[in-house]
């Protein structure tokens, strides 16, 4: 090939030199290529990382306002649970909708005696690697205006990311005593 180029005439060493510099030059460009090629191919199924402490204490700060709104009375301000939403209360049917749900709320506020208080605690969150789905454990304490535990109990909320906030999907509660008999 060389020879073409006005070659021939060049000592063997320096044809032979001139050969490897070429076919090296040749093998890192293809080198150069694939790893490129692989490199972008890998990138690709990347998740993104998501930060689970922020996550929790977004969620925290969603119970919270929760909290508020039920210890102010004011089920109707409660921006916690999405459109089709479905709770799962104790001893109870499942409610579908928000509306439903809201309207269960008003009726277990109006039931709490004046000056009680509920703080909701979030304990974990599993986080999707997207981050557009999170499942919280939490609990719930029911004080007096004392400040001693009337109730208690667990629960279990599935919050969906929408827009750019967080609700809740589904939520399952237990106390952590059963219902005194009447």
């Amino acid at each position: 090939m060389l020879h073409l180029l006005g070659y021939q005439t060049l000592p063997f060493f320096i044809v032979r030199t001139l050969k490897l510099y070429i076919m090296r030059k040749i093998l890192l460009g293809v080198f150069v290529f694939v790893a490129g090629f692989l490199m972008m191919s890998c990138n690709k199924n990347k998740q993104p990382v998501v930060d689970t402490a922020q996550i929790k204490a977004d969620i925290q700060a969603i119970e919270d306002d929760f909290a508020k709104e039920v210890n102010d009375g004011k089920a109707e301000n409660v921006t916690y649970y999405a459109d089709d939403a479905v709770s799962f209360p104790n001893e109870d049917m499942p409610l579908k909708g928000k509306k439903a749900i809201l309207d269960a709320l008003k009726k277990d506020i109006s039931k709490i005696p004046e000056g009680h208080r509920i703080a909701f605690t979030t304990n974990e969150v599993l986080v999707s690697s997207d981050g557009n789905q999170v499942v919280e454990t939490a609990s719930y304490i029911l004080t007096d205006t004392r400040d001693i535990k009337v109730r208690s109990g667990n629960f279990i909320s599935v919050f969906e990311k929408r827009g750019d906030k967080y609700v809740c999907v589904r939520d399952i509660a237990t106390p952590d005593a059963p219902k005194a008999e009447n």
